[in-house]
């Protein structure tokens, strides 16, 4: 209960956020995913692109717990969730992306995870405009 005097904030306004609806949840979507999609990788991500029948482009991310403790894993699926915010805003069609962290990244930055997820991004697009 807040207290008298104690003004909460309210929820900024997130425009480049993404509902439950971009996400992946189920099991049963990821194996669909694994089974049907194309990969692409790197020396540190994997992607893997489906169809989807869900009218937008839904996005999943697996990190391994040979990757490290959880607080490492944990920290990657942070890195990799900010990048698909900034990165894939604007993209459109019906597909579904899951993004895998292959090996532990020890010596590489931020800005070479970025660069590596949009030479990926680039790979998957050429695919998904070629299926189509």
């Amino acid at each position: 209960m807040p207290r008298e005097g104690i003004v909460w904030p309210s929820k900024p306004d997130m425009p480049f956020s993404y509902s439950r609806d971009e996400k992946i949840r189920r099991t049963s979507d990821y194996r669909r995913v694994s089974a049907e999609g194309r990969t692409v990788g790197a020396a540190h991500l994997s992607f893997r692109v489906s169809r989807s029948e869900k009218g937008c482009i839904r996005v999943g991310l697996t990190v391994p717990g040979r990757v490290g403790p959880a607080v490492v894993r944990n920290r990657l699926k942070r890195v990799l969730r900010e990048l698909v915010r900034l990165e894939m805003k604007g993209l459109e069609g019906s597909w579904d992306l899951v993004i895998s962290v292959k090996r532990r990244p020890e010596t590489i930055g931020y800005q070479a995870l970025r660069d590596e997820f949009l030479l990926l991004l680039g790979k998957i697009r050429s695919l998904v405009e070629n299926r189509t």
